[in-house]
């Protein structure tokens, strides 16, 4: 009985709530626009952000760059969304929507 009075005395524990969100913008034919733009942002602070102008993500807060020293995989991870993955899947849908609605470059 002594433990559960206990652990009912020391259960208060609360909850932090975190949000993230990713932006992601992908355009066609707009001179002095990067074709995709992502940006990370983690509790309405930007993070990260990354262009099809650069080559690696431009890591906007310390905590992140300390989080991507400690664990290198997450930023090669990262690396080949940013500028692998999502850039040609963006461009496809483009592409696709473009002759969907009888548009050209």
């Amino acid at each position: 009985m002594r433990k559960l009075l206990l652990l009912l005395l020391f259960c208060h524990v609360s909850s932090v709530k975190h949000s993230l969100k990713f932006f992601i913008t992908a355009s066609s034919g707009i001179p002095d626009f990067p074709e995709f733009t992502a940006a990370g942002v983690v509790d309405d602070i930007q993070a990260g952000y990354c262009s099809a102008s650069a080559n690696i993500p431009d890591v906007k807060q310390d905590w992140v760059k300390t989080y991507f020293d400690k664990d290198p995989e997450n930023l090669e991870w990262y690396t080949r969304e940013c500028f692998g993955n999502l850039p040609k899947s963006f461009k496809a849908r483009i592409s696709s929507l473009m002759q969907h609605f009888n548009q050209s470059e």
